[in-house]
């Protein structure tokens, strides 16, 4: 067995017990499967897309064997599949007009939340015959998870109404963002180490196509005017589409900050209220929208560049 295949094994079998700790309810389970696709990531960043799909598999059989066959699949679909094919694209050339160049982080962006959206729609489907479809089952897990949880003085029906609007948004977001960080955390160790096998793109320009749009017109054209189940399913692709304009306003605020004196305090302070609050959120996406229309950051380099001109 050769040094890269034992590597894979370790880091899908790290992998797989990042993830159990869910199953078995470990204190502090929750974050510690935050990071269960990192080693996967790190696998695959490192050695390529064929020892990734070997961690994956390995880590597959590991939940499998433990926790069974859908806890397996469950973790193939949100976490082995997806990590190998943004490992495929990452590492994977595409023609420039200068020379070969590597896809992008605005793709990536982009293919995540396809894949997010893919698995909120085929759940949909999925639970079109039921009563209520997705959003009668949402509110009824919800009412399962929250009962007994909740003081007595907190109405559960009311709180399972709120939640359930937005929550398998919520949880594509949640999902898409544990992606996000595993996969930049992961390049940023491997490029410490030396281990990387593409540099590191320069976040601060992540640029989306202007092909998603289209969609989250769409969606919120369905949010707006549709009713029903048309309306649950527009809103919460609504939610969904507007993270990638969450991360490009990001790009446009660390883009900004860098050409300050200030930088590394601004960025502390954004951040701070940023976590703190959650709302400022909702203005970031709208930046990354606005900049998707408007070139900020070009406009910004722009007036740098011809200021001294023009004094």
């Amino acid at each position: 067995m050769s040094a890269g295949t034992l590597i894979a094994v370790a880091g899908g079998a790290l992998s797989a017990v990042l993830y159990l700790t869910v199953v078995r309810g470990s204190p502090g389970a929750v974050m510690l499967a935050y990071f269960s696709p990192l080693p996967l990531f790190g696998v695959g960043l490192s050695l390529g897309t064929g020892f990734a799909g070997i961690a994956g598999a390995v880590a597959t059989t590991g939940v499998g064997v433990t926790g069974g066959t859908l806890a397996a699949a469950v973790f193939a679909a949100m976490t082995a599949l997806p990590v190998a094919w943004i490992v495929s694209c990452a590492l994977r050339s595409r023609p420039a007009p200068m020379a070969p160049d590597r896809y992008p982080p605005g793709i990536l962006v982009v293919w995540l939340t396809g894949i997010g959206a893919a698995g909120f729609l085929a759940l949909a489907l999925a639970l079109a015959g039921t009563p209520g479809g997705i959003e009668g089952e949402t509110q009824e897990f919800l009412t399962r998870l929250l009962t007994g949880l909740l003081p007595a003085v907190i109405e559960t029906e009311s709180v399972v109404e709120a939640l359930a609007a937005n929550f398998p948004a919520l949880v594509v977001a949640s999902w898409l963002f544990m992606m996000v960080l595993n996969g930049t955390l992961a390049q940023s160790l491997l490029v410490r180490f030396g281990r990387a096998r593409r540099p590191t793109p320069d976040y601060s320009a992540l640029a989306l196509p202007g092909g998603l749009w289209p969609a989250l017109v769409l969606a919120g054209s369905a949010m707006v005017v549709g009713s029903g189940w048309v309306e649950y399913l527009g809103r919460n692709l609504f939610v969904i589409l507007a993270i990638p304009y969450f991360f490009q306003g990001l790009a446009v605020v660390h883009a900004l900050a860098r050409r300050t004196a200030q930088r590394t305090t601004i960025l502390v302070m954004f951040y701070f209220v940023l976590l703190l609050f959650g709302w400022p959120g909702l203005l970031v996406a709208v930046l990354g929208v606005a900049e998707q229309w408007l070139g900020l950051r070009r406009a910004r380099r722009a007036t740098t560049l011809t200021r001294p001109e023009d004094e």
